[in-house]
Order: C-alpha cells, then structure tokens, then sequence
C-alpha cells in the first residue's frame, strides 16, 4: 500500500492521530487566521470555522479524529457538526464510524447568503406591519432638548449605528477613526455604501487610519470610497465615529481579530459638549497625520 493510501486509511477509519498530522493541521489553521476571521464574519462560531476549514484541508475523516487534529474538545465538535450540516455545510455518511466530508465552498457559502437573504427578507415584511402597529399605540409627548445616551453590544448592531450617522449627515462632516482590521469588516457591511450616498448628499466623510496597512487592505480602504483618508498614530485600538455638532459613536478595542463580534461593546451620545471634545481630538489627529498613499 502506498503511503497516501495509508495516510487516506488513517484519516477516515483510525481511532489514531500521528503528532505529525496534529501539529500539520494547526499549523494550516494559525497560517489561516484571516480567512478563520472572514468566515466568523459570515455568521460562523469560531469552532464552526475551525471544523469547515480544517475539512476542507484534511479531506473525508471520522468525528473523533478531527477533533485531535484540530485540538478541538470533541463535545464541541459534534454540536458545531450538527449546525453544519443543518446549514448544508458539511455531510456525514451512514457508516460506523461516521464519515464527515466538507461541502464544495461555493455552494457552502451560497447556502449561508441565500439564507441570510430569507431571514432579511422576513425581518422587513415583519418591520413593517410592526412599525405600523406601534405607530398606532405611540403617545405624541413633543420634542426633548436633553442629550441622550445609549449602550451599543455586538459589532453588528454598531456598524448599524454608524450606518444610521451616516445616512443623516446631510452637508455635515464626519470622522471615523479606527485600525485598519476595523475597516476590512467594515469593508463586508453596507457602510461603503452609506458612504457614498452621504458624499451624494454634499456630507463629508474623513477616516483617520493606521499607517502602513497591507496591500489587501490597502485596496479595502480605498474601496470604503471616504472624501479622504489620512493615516497616522491611533489614541487607541478602539473606533472613533463623530458626526460634527450632532453624534457620536465610541467604542472600546476588539478583543481579537478572529472573534464574532458579540462581545463589541460601543457607547452613542448627542451630548454636544462630549461630541465636540471628541471632534476636537479627531480634528487634532487629523492635523497631525499624513496623506493615505495606496500600495
């Protein structure tokens, strides 16, 4: 028997994992942590990412054999394999032991964004007729001068927000301030899009980044399509997003590049005297940095 005949042998009916392969196989992964990162972005949990990945890399094999090649605790695993498969993402097979092959990625990923399309779809019809029942039930108590301030948790629900700033910004300038890991997920969001139609309505949008981004984000930031874009020493690894004279968005730095969002925690206030000392600082930055040149 050859030895990729034997190594296939091993990887599908084996209870056995050589070191060799271990070690292979989280080397493949760490080598990949920006990939890992944009399939959580898709909506993965970062085991879910890790197990597809790591089948795509390693090829047909059992439960628990990948689970030891990917050091991943084999109770997770099998939660992740059943959200797989509902998805379409992986197949296992009928044998004993089970057999879990990878799904081919483009049908993989055109499952996940044909059913991110259905639940988009339901949400707006379902908006609507509760956006007419509560308007029916709403007392009319008048305008209210005092600032306002609210908790923003999840990355989602904060790029929403600064999507909201910037579709408001008529003829008002605006500073986003943030690293450049920030801008590639932003990159994936509806926010170069609001962009682009807050230019259209005469408002001006300024990012302030980090310096010698890579070649690839480099191209993202460029694509973000901002009236201008300057690069410079950040205060923090936090994001900045300060509407001048009306809002903020602050929130605190990612604790990783590869996670979900979910534990992105974010503050928004029109406190004029906090947005124009925020406004202060970024028009500070502003001066202080230099001109984005593309690789």
């Amino acid at each position: 028997m050859s030895r990729k005949a034997e190594l296939q042998m091993r990887r599908t009916t084996s209870p056995f994992v050589t070191n060799e392969e271990k070690v292979h196989s989280i080397h493949f992964l760490n080598e990949r942590k920006e990939l890992l990162a944009d399939l959580m972005n898709m909506g993965f949990e970062e085991s879910e990412a890790i197990m597809y990945l790591g089948l795509l890399h390693i090829g047909p094999v059992t439960i628990g054999n990948l689970a030891i090649k990917l050091g991943l605790d084999r109770g997770k695993m099998y939660r992740s394999l059943t959200k797989l498969r509902n998805y379409g993402l992986v197949t296992t097979s009928f044998s004993n032991p089970v057999i879990v092959t990878a799904t081919e990625p483009s049908k993989a990923l055109d499952t996940i964004v044909e059913k991110k399309r259905d639940e988009l779809d339901s949400m707006k019809k379902l908006s609507e007729k509760v956006i007419t029942n509560l308007k029916t039930n709403k007392t009319d108590f008048g305008t209210s001068d005092t600032s306002s301030f609210s908790v923003l948790q999840s990355r989602t629900i904060i790029y929403n927000r600064i999507g909201r700033i910037l579709d408001e910004s008529d003829s008002n300038l605006v500073y986003i301030v943030t690293t450049t890991n920030d801008i590639a997920k932003m990159y994936y969001t509806s926010i170069p899009e609001k962009i682009q139609n807050a230019k259209k309505n005469h408002a001006i949008i300024r990012v302030i980044t980090e310096d010698k981004p890579t070649k690839a984000i480099s191209e993202m930031i460029k694509r973000l399509n901002a009236s201008e874009v300057r690069v410079g020493e950040l205060p923090s690894r936090g994001r900045m997003i300060v509407e001048k004279e009306r809002q903020l968005v602050m929130s605190e730095s990612s604790k990783s590049s590869a996670d979900s969002g979910n534990s992105d925690v974010a503050i928004h206030t029109n406190s004029l005297e906090f947005v124009q000392n925020m406004f202060s600082l970024c028009e500070y930055l502003w001066n202080n940095s230099k001109e984005f040149v593309e690789i």
